[in-house]
């Protein structure tokens, strides 16, 4: 044979590799995805897997997860401001239940972030109140008085 053709043989031997396996860590879970649906159950084992071409493979991690939040100033009902510094920690069990709780729109590491966020971060504070009708205190207790 010719180097050629035994270039493109082997060039095209590993495209087709990289379509069809797929590796599993010994610290991560697979999901199988056809069409955006999961197919079949969740993936455990590490080695090299087989998958079809149209199929993509979701990753989770097994290990414990951490998600540091910001540091962020709370006001007390004395009207004091107190720091707190939010902390998670958790671990995904059911990877199937997670990937189809969560949008696939994300990736899967800000995606299992963002959870936590919502539960821990504080919420947003209340928008001011709106003035009150006449242009104020001192201008609608003078209408009322006029009239």
């Amino acid at each position: 044979m010719k180097p050629a053709l035994i270039a493109i043989i082997a060039v095209l031997a590993i495209a087709v590799g990289n379509f069809v396996f797929y590796t599993v860590d010994e610290a991560e879970q697979a999901i199988i995805v056809q069409f955006g649906e999961p197919i079949g159950g969740v993936i455990s084992e590490p080695g090299l897997k087989v998958k079809l071409p149209w199929q993509q493979v979701r990753y989770f991690d097994k290990r414990l997860l951490v998600w540091d939040g910001d540091v962020t100033q709370i006001p007390t009902l004395g009207r004091e401001f107190i720091l707190v510094d939010t902390t998670a920690r958790w671990r995904i069990d059911d990877p199937l239940l997670f990937l189809t709780s969560v949008s696939s729109s994300e990736s899967s590491e800000s995606s299992s972030r963002l959870p936590v966020r919502r539960a821990v971060a504080p919420p947003p504070p209340p928008p001011p109140p709106p003035p009150p009708p006449g242009g104020g205190a001192i201008g609608g207790s003078v209408a009322a008085a006029a009239a």
